[in-house]
């Protein structure tokens, strides 16, 4: 049951041949696109290598899970498609470290993340952030990313990446990007180039209950992402009294910790 490494060639067709094994066609609504890239796997459990417990989002076929089991103490693979439990289950018994969790890594709760690793499905990776700067907030954690939410991950303000996204993340974790890979590193390929991005806590990142307050306040000014930012503020903002003290600038040229003291400074006297 052990996916080959030696090449992407055999990690290609062992997969097609495991999905056509127990009749599973990947399902575009969940975002299925299997690795089948040995370098993205190896870059991945690497990055993992001395944790203690690891959490896997979207283990399906196991690949990344058992190389993960290798360099990590404990992981817990979460899978919501059901038709991959049965085959994680024989991963597990194969790896006296690993777990398997059949649920939506959305809903889902745990008493400690140290670190979590994993392919990403495209389709939830907003929500997922969101939940990852809130919920879990593992100290170390690398996953797959489309390309173009990577660069969203690093983007410096003023750059036509930079955005909520931007603004959520870098306030909790130090953001670096790692390799990048093309459509034929997963089955079946995406349309897009996909990316590594690193992520290390923050000794001061912003805590929860704050992160709330930003996400709520970069709702509205983000959306006016283009204008200037006193005047942005005047509708967002229950407390206007400090709008003039901002200068000439436009929002998307706004530093995370900028925008953090101004959601504060908006919100935070009303918590």
């Amino acid at each position: 049951m052990r996916p080959p490494l030696a090449s992407k060639r055999a990690l290609l067709e062992w997969t097609r041949r495991v999905l056509r094994a127990h009749e599973i066609r990947p399902r575009r609504s969940l975002g299925q696109n299997f690795v089948v890239d040995p370098r993205l796997v190896l870059e991945i459990a690497r990055n993992m290598r001395g944790c203690n417990y690891v959490v896997e989002p979207g283990a399906g076929l196991g690949v990344v899970t058992s190389r993960l089991s290798d360099n990590a103490g404990y992981v817990l693979g979460v899978e919501v498609d059901a038709r991959f439990i049965p085959l994680l289950g024989e991963v597990a018994r194969e790896h006296k470290n690993i777990d398997v969790v059949y649920g939506d890594i959305l809903e889902l709760f745990f008493e400690r993340v140290e670190c979590m690793a994993g392919n990403l499905p495209y389709s939830i990776t907003g929500p997922f952030f969101s939940r990852l700067v809130k919920v879990f907030r593992p100290k170390s954690a690398i996953f797959t990313v489309q390309r173009e939410v990577a660069s969203r991950l690093a983007a410096k303000p003023g750059t036509s990446s930079y955005g909520r996204l931007t603004v959520l993340v870098q306030l909790v974790y130090e953001v670096k990007l790692g390799n990048v890979y093309p459509p034929s590193s997963f089955y079946p390929p995406p349309e897009v180039y996909s990316q590594t991005v690193n992520l290390r806590l923050r000794e001061d990142a912003v805590s929860p209950s704050e992160i709330e307050i930003v996400e709520e306040f970069t709702r509205c000014l983000f959306s006016q992402r283009n204008k200037r930012v006193a005047k942005v503020l005047r509708s967002c903002c229950e407390n206007g009294d400090f709008v003039n003290d901002v200068g000439e600038r436009r929002v998307y040229e706004l530093s995370p910790s900028e925008v953090y003291s101004l959601a504060l400074k908006c919100f935070g006297s009303s918590r």
